[in-house]
């Protein structure tokens, strides 16, 4: 998505993750200490895309640092913290994995969800500044998240074909972004992050 962002006309950023794994709120502060570098390198705020928790960083990021985002797109992301936003069939799995990496990194078992209480618990129930353009792209051919749970009442919901996966490198995905960063770009000129 990158490299594809950077033909046509945008600067874009990695988050610098690597393994979406841990605490996210641990990952929300480092995500910001990023934004940050990058707001202030390109001398405007960024635009954040996120898939899946990506999307949620991203929302935790518009809460945390409204001045230093315009806009947060959102590809098959919960716009909740809550285990219904997860498809029963990889709620064990999730489960298993927390609970082993919770106690490899000496983490509460709340951790990472809707029983959290820090502070990315709380950005995520918060509404996002109505400074801040919110799209939230969704399948219902998502196989991880339920599709219903990535609505937002306070943004642009628009539906696309394929998988949760694939979104990420889905033409249909791409042809909506350019709209959506084209609009943006229209007070702002082109600089993105991706989360």
């Amino acid at each position: 998505m990158a490299r594809w962002l950077m033909r046509i006309g945008y600067r874009p950023y990695l988050s610098g993750i690597d393994w979406n794994v841990g605490c996210p709120d641990e990952k929300s502060g480092r995500l910001g200490w990023r934004l940050a570098h990058i707001t202030d390198e390109c001398g405007m705020p960024a635009a954040v895309l996120g898939h899946s928790l990506g999307g949620m960083l991203a929302r935790a990021l518009a809460v945390k640092y409204p001045a230093r985002v315009t806009n947060v797109v959102t590809l098959g992301s919960p716009a909740r913290l809550e285990w219904e936003a997860v498809r029963p069939r990889y709620r064990p799995a999730i489960r298993a994995f927390q609970s082993v990496w919770h106690a490899f990194n000496n983490l509460p078992p709340e951790c990472g969800t809707d029983q959290c209480t820090c502070r990315f618990g709380e950005a995520i129930s918060s509404r996002i500044p109505s400074t801040i353009k919110l799209s939230a792209l969704y399948t219902r051919e998502d196989e991880v998240v339920d599709w219903r749970a990535c609505i937002v009442a306070e943004g642009d919901n628009y539906e696309v074909s394929g998988g949760h996966v694939s979104m990420a490198v889905n033409r249909e995905v791409y042809r909506l972004l350019a709209t959506i960063l084209a609009d943006r770009t229209s007070t702002h000129p082109p600089a993105s992050a991706a989360a």
